[in-house]
């Protein structure tokens, strides 16, 4: 677990001559870009599997396809619930 917390604040330390690969960017602009994108990806899950069910008074019930060429999916279909 430390070797992730070193890996997760390593990214913001300041790099020698506080220039980073790409001297147009700062140097702490791509790992918060990552993590904006990570906490955009689970507030998009957290609306659309949490929220949205909630309120429009549905289920999301998953269910096992195959496609023509034998791939296996899921699909969600809503199930209305009062």
């Amino acid at each position: 677990m430390a070797a992730q917390g070193f890996l997760m604040a390593a990214q913001f330390l300041r790099p020698p001559g506080d220039v980073g690969s790409t001297p147009p960017l700062p140097y702490w602009l791509y790992p918060v870009v990552g993590i904006a994108m990570l906490v955009a990806a689970a507030l998009y899950w957290l609306v659309w599997v949490k929220i949205m069910p909630a309120v429009g008074r549905y289920k999301l019930a998953p269910e096992h396809e195959n496609l023509g060429d034998g791939t296996a999916v899921v699909v969600y279909h809503k199930i209305k619930t009062s």
